[in-house]
């Protein structure tokens, strides 16, 4: 293997690292303060909300995968899916969202959660291999853990300053 092409693997294997790492630590925060959220803001209603992304999780692998290898246009819909997710997110969490809309965004939320990781996963092991696939993810897994533990120790902080609990 030539330098060059081991540079390019290099960077290409850090760039999927990063990716992995922060791409899991919003989908950590995301899951954390998603049923919180939704019990806060749309109370006996929130179930609801929850079992559309229940529903749209499934959908949104398959679909992926489906469009993926039919079409062979990974990153085409892994940016379209990647500016769908801040915008389906958004509306989910913003105050006073109409029902109907909601809904939507809860449903467009965990799709695109999963069509994004689905089509990132494809990416990887089309560009890098299996060999490597587990390592990369694993920055994934640690972003994943690393969010969990930040929200955990931020909610005993806060939980722990006596201002909070007036």
């Amino acid at each position: 293997m030539s330098i060059n092409r081991q540079s390019g693997a290099v960077v290409q294997s850090i760039v999927y690292v990063l990716f992995l790492f922060f791409y899991f630590c919003g989908l950590g925060s995301f899951l954390s303060s998603l049923s919180p959220w939704l019990t806060l803001a749309y109370g006996q209603e929130a179930h609801q909300l929850l079992f559309a992304g229940q529903i749209a999780y499934p959908a949104g692998y398959l679909l992926a995968g489906s469009l993926s290898d039919s079409t062979q246009r990974i990153r085409l819909f892994l940016w379209i899916g990647l500016g769908a997710l801040p915008v389906f997110q958004a509306v989910l969490f913003t105050p006073h969202t109409p029902w109907p809309l909601a809904l939507g965004a809860a449903f467009g939320s965990r799709f695109f959660l999963a069509a994004n990781l689905q089509l990132l996963s494809i990416a990887i092991l089309e560009s890098m291999g299996n060999s490597s696939f587990a390592r990369l993810r694993s920055a994934g897994t640690f972003g994943f853990g690393l969010i969990q533990l930040s929200l955990w120790l931020f909610s005993m902080q806060y939980e722990a300053n006596p201002e909070h609990s007036r």
